[in-house]
């Protein structure tokens, strides 16, 4: 219900931005409503995909996925966004012929949301670290930052939506991952 329109509301501030008879203070606010606009739709994808992953509707659709693949192209896309200078993403696999069962999308999703965690977390900038390698015929993968980190409140309570102070992202990640 919320999707219609806001996909109206989407529309008709591009149309605005992209009208130059208009003056630039109204094309950037447009800009605006555009972008938040985004941001609002992203945060009801994520509150159905948690709710679908609580209550065990999501269809998992597992896949041998080629996990370097996935973290190049999770890293890929971040880089992609004009990411500030201010982050620094490394990446360290030595596990190029690694194969996992899993729903490639998801883990995909939960890759982005940690990485995007730190981003959003580490205002001031920080080294983030992308590695994967194998450990007893199991495949690890770990994103790592040397940022502020995660409040132990947060973590301790993964399992619960999240209260105003975080978003979707870790406990997202979090039940992808489980």
């Amino acid at each position: 219900d919320i999707r219609t329109p806001l996909s109206l509301i989407m529309r008709y501030a591009k149309e605005l931005e992209d009208q130059e008879d208009l003056p630039q203070t109204s094309r950037t606010s447009a800009r605006i409503i555009k972008e938040q606009s985004l941001c609002i739709r992203q945060l009801i994808e994520d509150l159905n995909l948690i709710s679908s992953l609580e209550y065990e509707m999501q269809p998992i659709r597992k896949t041998a996925v080629h996990i370097c693949v996935l973290l190049r192209s999770v890293v890929s896309e971040l880089l992609n966004q004009d990411l500030p200078e201010l982050y620094d993403i490394s990446l360290s696999l030595d596990c190029e012929q690694a194969v996992v069962d899993g729903d490639e999308q998801l883990l995909a999703r939960a890759f982005y949301n940690l990485l995007q965690n730190s981003i959003s977390h580490n205002e001031n900038g920080c080294r983030i670290t992308v590695s994967g390698f194998m450990k007893g015929g199991h495949v690890c993968v770990v994103l790592a930052d040397d940022g502020q980190g995660v409040p132990q409140k947060v973590l301790d309570n993964l399992d619960t939506l999240p209260n105003s102070t975080h978003g979707f992202g870790l406990p997202m990640a979090c039940k992808i991952i489980r």
